[in-house]
């Protein structure tokens, strides 16, 4: 009897095995991480095509029509030198969105393309950047402002897409910019080569470590003798290291504010002023 009911129970656990095993199975596939891949979405507007319909600066306007653009993220706030905001970039140009979160690049980081949802939002700028986010507002000095995506409403707009895109610099000149809100570079991840920080920048630190200065603007030079503005923000996890003595390139986000050419690095490694120095 004894036997038997051994018998039994391995030909019970013999049958059952391939089961169980085929169970375990369908469970691992269901863990697997999502394959790193673009949800469909129809791409109906290009970034070049959103900003040529604004018409110049402090013409705030909303957007009703069912559009979308994508890009991949260039810039985040993961350094602090970007204040809640991303930077996207397609083949035609670059925006920045302002998200009204903080960490937004742990969903949010630069590589990733994003799908954004223009219905609902506003277009506008500033000090001659153009932007997207929603709404707006007039500071106590009459400027208006253009308002942040709330985080509850991220997912109503931005639809996240693939990750590990990578967005080539485009190598300029300061020529190349202009005062001109609708030029192509404005916002793009560019790269200057030969540039230097001014002989009395060299003992300085990238920002004021104290916070007493909200931002610093620094002024690189070429050996042709042609400039341009780099500015830092104070709460930048890289304010209190000292700018490097070299030449060399520097990659960043160019914009423009108030007239005035800038270039915003994400961190330091942006910089890279390896070779000797030249005297403009």
């Amino acid at each position: 009897m004894k036997k038997s009911f051994i018998r039994i129970c391995k030909s019970t656990v013999k049958f059952l095995l391939p089961g169980i095993l085929l169970l375990l199975a369908c469970n691992k596939k269901f863990d697997e991480p999502p394959i790193n891949e673009d949800p469909d979405i129809a791409v109906t507007m290009t970034i070049a095509e959103l900003k040529a319909r604004y018409q110049g600066v402090g013409f705030f306007q909303n957007i009703e029509e069912d559009k979308t653009i994508t890009g991949v993220i260039t810039a985040d706030d993961r350094s602090g030198n970007f204040y809640k905001q991303i930077v996207i970039q397609d083949e035609t140009g670059a925006i920045p969105i302002l998200l009204d979160g903080t960490n937004v690049y742990t969903s949010y980081p630069v590589g990733r393309r994003v799908f954004v949802n223009l219905k609902g939002l506003m277009l506008g700028d500033y000090g001659g950047t153009i932007q997207l986010g929603l709404d707006s507002s007039r500071s106590g000095a009459g400027y208006l402002n253009l308002g942040r995506i709330p985080s509850v409403q991220f997912d109503l707009f931005i639809t996240k897409g693939s990750y590990g895109n990578s967005v080539a610099p485009k190598v300029i000149t300061p020529a190349d910019l202009s005062v001109n809100i609708l030029n192509p570079l404005q916002s793009t991840l560019v790269q200057l080569d030969h540039f230097q920080f001014a002989d009395g920048d060299t003992a300085k630190t990238y920002g004021d470590p104290s916070k007493k200065i909200s931002a610093l603007n620094f002024t690189l030079w070429n050996c042709d003798k042609k400039s341009i503005v780099l500015r830092n923000s104070s709460y930048a996890v890289f304010a209190a290291l000292k700018v490097p003595q070299g030449n060399g390139s520097i990659v960043g986000i160019s914009n423009m504010f108030n007239g005035t050419q800038q270039v915003l690095i994400r961190d330091t490694t942006d910089v890279r002023l390896s070779q000797p120095r030249c005297s403009p």
